[in-house]
């Protein structure tokens, strides 16, 4: 400060001696009153502080507003990676619950493995599904691996499952000690039907699998996502563009971690850097709830802040410049105003660029007095609300836009704010004044003064409308499943030498015929043909003889010719009499939901295309068939340019309407002996059997039919897109399914790096 002060004073006196322009006499430093001079030199002084300080101020502010928005960034993404991974448990889980229903009964052991057989079909991703008995001996497929005489009794899943019965155990991350995999065990208790412990049914998952799941996840460079236990040991852990094997089974965190969890187990947000790779991340974690287990995502803190970066080294810039404007003042002197008009402009330039950070960030932003009225407001969350500022601010608040019952809770947890100074994603209907209705998750610290009174609230929206739908959507499936098997109609019907001799209405209600029809019957009029009817007759009457109880799953006839599905148990009453007992449960929609549970596991859920696993099993099919009629396989990798702007401009549920119309559009190109799949975010991919000179046409009609203009109706117009699409022949470029993916996504990559928008045949 000193020096510059020098500076201007002697240019001050140079200035002095020579005339301006050549019209007036020289001004020389003696005219001017001394007396003015330290107050101008002082001024001077004064406004480099407050340049210093501005700037100095905006950077911190911008900064904490980059490191704010990434950890937001990092729990909302843990929040949707827990719902990803809590589906995948879920169906497991639904899994264990149907066999624990079943296995009441005691099963032989072929019994046994053709009921495990058939859901583990179902659940491809499991590494195992096998029962354990009362001491922890395994039943079950693969069961001989494990040894002889092996138990299970000492693994913390049997433990949990035998002595708390109506929870759902979880283990460790453990390595197999048959496949010598990392993974961990989900297991439910088995009861006889007298209520007594008889083993558990367990389910090994394989970390691999949720690597796998993980790496499907769009990631800046970095970035990593980790699954651990209720104990914080790591299960899994992918990092993009990879990192230092991972220490899987290992509890060593970080302290900050430690620290969240004491105060914030369900959720929460720290920054620390990585020990194993030595990476600065901001990170977020949420528990899931069905297991206890954590989803942890971390950013990493160097692709974040590179804007903030770049604005940075220009609001140095700009502060270098004032200063040297400053000092070309202080030497023209009586010109200084003006200059100091151009610095105005420019600081508030800067500060314009800040509030357009401030103002366009994706949630909202506000400020509140300790009434509850907005004394700051940004942008989006205006547009939100359908007001403009001047309408809000110091006169209404966030109340005012809330239903009965979110004003109601807003209250409660305004008060509780102005006690305890935070609160957390609370979520309410926020209603805007054109009546468009959106749920909002709000989280919110005070600024105190030094007293320790509220002066104003630091509060962040979060638009929660989507997630909120997709919760609803879960809760309502799972309500759907617990009316159907609370309220099923057990029916009851009782025979003597082979003859129906009594039935109740259920029975009636399930077959359509009334009793006089079925009473004397021998239950052939259920059965499409005589040869099903005595088939099912010679099994039954062979159980029954050997004082066994008969169990079987029927396709039967009503009397309007529609069939379904009954579970049968029956029983001998009196063998003298020739009496026997018959319970019927209609099964029919278990039947359909297991057809459900299939379907979706192999398909899409936005687009209603084939995915990566059933990608996996169409290919095989059709490598298989040109194998054998020598006829060549087109297998391509189609991936679409421009779709992330769009995106991010236009919004995630715009984004999905454009991926559901691109779907439509190449299933339209294709012939029916083609397959499209989506595999993830915005890549396809397409195999076409049986291809010779045609094959290319195909690609590119499917290209010229992307390219066309996208309606997306009244809300967002239409957009336009390309795509760059890479593809291999079988067998002139590659004999294997996983070799040919491969080289048309390395083709794929080509036509992006060449300018996209192309087709391109990989060039051995």
């Amino acid at each position: 400060m000193g020096g510059g002060l020098c500076w201007v004073t002697n240019n001050l006196d140079d200035m002095a001696n020579q005339p301006v322009g050549g019209l007036a006499p020289p001004l020389r430093l003696s005219a001017m009153p001394r007396r003015l001079l330290l107050p101008l030199l002082l001024a001077h002084g004064v406004v480099v502080l407050l340049i210093a300080a501005l700037a100095f101020s905006s950077l911190v502010d911008s900064r904490r507003s980059y490191e704010q928005r990434a950890q937001a960034a990092a729990v909302s993404r843990a929040s949707e990676l827990s719902l990803l991974v809590s589906a995948e448990l879920r169906r497991v889980d639904l899994a264990l619950q149907t066999l624990q229903e079943r296995l009441r009964e005691p099963l032989d052991e072929p019994a046994l493995d053709a009921l495990l057989n058939r859901q583990r079909a179902l659940l491809p991703e499991l590494d195992s599904l096998r029962v354990a008995d009362a001491d922890g001996r395994v039943r079950g497929p693969g069961a001989s691996q494990a040894g002889t005489g092996v138990s299970n009794a000492d693994r913390d899943y049997f433990q949990q499952a035998r002595d708390l019965p109506a929870r759902l155990a979880v283990s460790e991350p453990k390595l197999s000690r048959i496949s010598g995999q990392w993974g961990f065990t989900l297991a439910r208790r088995l009861e006889r039907r007298d209520g007594s412990f008889a083993g558990v049914v367990f389910a090994t998952l394989q970390s691999a699998h949720f690597e796998r799941l993980f790496a499907a996840v769009r990631l800046e460079p970095k970035d990593s996502i980790a699954l651990r236990s209720a104990s914080v040991r790591l299960i899994a852990r992918h990092v993009r563009n990879g990192g230092p094997p991972a220490q899987l089974g290992d509890n060593q965190v970080s302290g900050e971690l430690r620290r969240s969890l004491t105060t914030q187990p369900d959720e929460g947000q720290y920054r620390v850097h990585t020990v194993s790779d030595g990476i600065d991340r901001f990170f977020g974690y949420r528990r899931i709830p069905l297991s206890g287990q954590y989803i942890v995502v971390g950013l990493a803190s160097e692709g974040y802040l590179a804007p903030w970066r770049e604005q940075a080294w220009l609001t140095l810039g700009l502060a270098v410049m004032a200063l040297l404007a400053l000092g070309a003042s202080g030497v023209a002197g009586l010109r200084a105003w003006r200059n100091e008009a151009g610095l105005a402009r420019r600081l508030d330039e800067a500060k314009a660029t800040y509030q357009d950070l401030y103002d366009n960030a994706p949630c909202g932003y506000h400020s509140l007095d300790p009434e509850g009225r907005y004394l700051l407001v940004n942008n989006t969350e205006l547009g939100w609300l359908g007001c403009r500022r001047e309408e809000l601010i110091g006169r209404l608040g966030p109340a005012d836009f809330f239903t009965p019952e979110g004003l109601a809770l807003f209250k409660a947890q305004f008060a509780r704010f102005l006690a305890e100074g935070e609160i957390h994603d609370v979520e309410i209907e926020l209603l805007s004044r054109d009546g468009t209705r959106r749920q909002v998750s709000i989280s919110a610290t005070a600024l105190r003064d030094a007293q320790g009174r509220v002066l104003s609230s630091r509060s962040v929206m979060h638009d929660i409308t989507e997630l909120n739908q997709a919760r609803q959507a879960l809760r309502a499936l799972s309500n759907e499943q617990s009316v159907m098997l609370d309220n099923e109609l057990v029916g009851i019907v009782k025979f003597k030498d082979g003859r129906v001799v009594w039935l109740n209405r259920a029975v009636q209600h399930m077959l359509g015929y009334d009793e006089q029809q079925m009473l004397g019957q021998d239950g052939q009029l259920a059965f499409a043909d005589a040869d099903s009817f005595g088939h099912q007759v010679a099994q039954a009457r062979a159980a029954l003889q050997a004082g066994r109880a008969y169990r079987s799953e029927l396709q039967v006839r009503r009397k309007d010719g529609a069939t379904l599905w009954l579970a049968v148990h029956g029983a001998l009453l009196n063998p003298q009499s020739g009496e026997s007992l018959w319970i019927l449960v209609d099964i029919s929609a278990l039947k359909q939901q297991q057809a459900q549970i299939e379907h979706l596991a192999g398909h899409d859920a936005l687009t209603g295309l084939p995915n990566r696993r059933l990608l996996d099993d169409r290919l095989r099919q059709a490598l298989a068939q040109s194998q054998r009629d020598g006829r060549t396989l087109a297998v391509a990798m189609l991936d679409l340019d421009g779709f992330k702007p769009v995106n991010d401009r236009l919004g995630h549920a715009a984004g999905d309407q454009v991926l559901v119309q691109i779907a439509r559009r190449i299933q339209q190109c294709l012939r029916a002996v083609d397959t499209v799949c989506r595999i993830g975010g915005d890549e396809f991919v397409l195999v076409l059997p049986g291809v010779a000179q045609d094959g290319e046409e195909i690609l590119q009609r499917v290209l010229a039919s992307i390219r066309q203009p996208i309606d997306l109706g009244a809300q967002w117009g239409s957009v336009q897109l390309s795509a760059s699409l890479g593809y291999a022949l079988y067998p002139q470029d590659g004999s294997g399914a996983t070799e040919l993916l491969r080289l048309a996504d390395q083709t794929m990559y080509r036509v992006k790096t060449g300018g996209r928008g192309g087709i391109l045949r990989h060039a051995g």
